[in-house]
């Protein structure tokens, strides 16, 4: 059997792509849509590949990626509208207005419907910074072994110093940092910073 976790269907064909071919499969094929992107869908595969190992089938590794599904936050904090804009994502007013007002966005995905979604707007750079983190950890609140990555748009140096005041504040967390993907990098652009995790 092959379990065949993918990116959103908002964001890509592949999820039709994939249904498709598996129909076609001689043996059984399981597309599962994380309704996520980048750190949302890595710590769903991670899931089901950690189920895997424990020697679980595919259809306990697909409940594994449900799980963490239903509980991973991504929030992200943009350095600017251009990248939205040319995504086709807002339109050229809203885009305008806010280059005047130079806003820096804040936006998340839902992971219940996979649609990225406006999460507040910060005058400042520091100030988006802290809003995502306060978000993020609203979010993500309670007890469990926290799990998170920290991305970014080519701002590895506030990437980890964000990293390193979680694993100061959260010693037994889970801690990754690395790039945007392409999906969510085309759209956040340069210097955007982004959390993607969960609580077990």
């Amino acid at each position: 059997e092959v379990v065949v976790i993918l990116l959103s269907g908002h964001f890509s064909g592949a999820m039709l792509s994939a249904q498709q071919a598996a129909q076609q499969s001689p043996i059984p094929v399981h597309v599962y849509d994380s309704r996520a992107v980048t750190a949302g869908l890595a710590w769903q595969v991670l899931a089901a590949a950690r189920a895997r190992e424990r020697g679980a089938s595919a259809q306990e590794m697909l409940a594994a990626a449900d799980e963490v599904r239903r509980k991973v936050r991504l929030v992200i904090a943009l350095d600017t509208l251009e990248y939205l804009h040319r995504g086709g994502r807002i339109g050229k007013a809203a885009w305008l207005a806010g280059s005047i007002l130079q806003i820096k966005p804040l936006i998340r995905v839902n992971h219940e419907t996979g649609i990225v979604e406006a999460y507040g707007v910060e005058r400042t750079r520091q100030r988006v910074i802290e809003a995502m983190i306060k978000r993020f950890f609203k979010e993500v609140a309670g007890e469990g072994r926290l799990h998170v990555a920290v991305m970014h748009g080519m701002a590895e140096e506030e990437a980890q110093a964000i990293a390193a005041r979680i694993r100061q504040e959260h010693p037994n967390a889970e801690v990754y940092v690395h790039l945007t993907g392409p999906i969510l990098g085309l759209n956040t652009g340069l210097r955007a910073l982004a959390l993607g995790g969960y609580r077990e």
